[in-house]
């Protein structure tokens, strides 16, 4: 009987703590997300755990970022909701994208082959991001509906707005986090 009362406190224990951080990050500046899927593997894993910022204001290439696809991708829930896609940020305002032979440069520089993984886009693009556009691709191109893809498909709608953007993250700030629930 006195095991099961020990046992008893300290489940509660634990159920009071995990209210107390959820109560903390509502309140604060940061969200949990859970990931579905694949296109960001292997940086990230599907059912990895991240706690990401709320804060979009100082988007960095190179960063994770969360956002909330336009209505044109047609990425819509069961319930027709519209959800959100974690990828990579690879070009943002200012920067010149250009997309031939399966490569992607930004600013004349090569960031990603796709060859392997895609077919060759038969549609080419040469672009300089204006204020506010960020254009995203995931770290799995073989897995994943991102701006490339966009492109690929001859799709006029590739680029990201800063005001879908909701969240960022960048896995070297959080560390071991990422992995605890698998």
């Amino acid at each position: 009987m006195i095991e099961k009362l020990k046992s008893m406190r300290v489940v509660s224990f634990l159920i009071f703590i995990s209210l107390i951080v959820t109560l903390l990050l509502s309140l604060s500046n940061f969200k949990i997300l859970i990931v579905s899927g694949q296109s960001m593997y292997p940086t990230l894993n599907d059912r990895d755990f991240l706690i990401v910022s709320k804060n979009t204001k100082n988007l960095k290439v190179n960063e994770i970022a969360v956002f909330t696809p336009p209505e044109s991708w047609h990425r819509t829930d069961s319930n027709n909701k519209s959800y959100e896609l974690i990828k990579r940020i690879v070009a943002g305002p200012g920067d010149k994208i250009k997309i031939t032979a399966g490569e992607v440069y930004v600013n004349d520089k090569i960031v990603r082959r796709f060859t392997s993984y895609r077919e060759t886009n038969k549609y080419e693009i040469e672009e300089t991001l204006k204020e506010n556009q960020y254009f995203f691709i995931g770290d799995n191109i073989g897995n994943s509906y991102d701006s490339l893809s966009r492109v690929i498909e001859g799709k006029k709608d590739y680029l990201i707005s800063g005001e879908n953007i909701k969240y960022t993250f960048s896995k070297e700030k959080v560390g071991g986090l990422i992995n605890w629930l698998n």
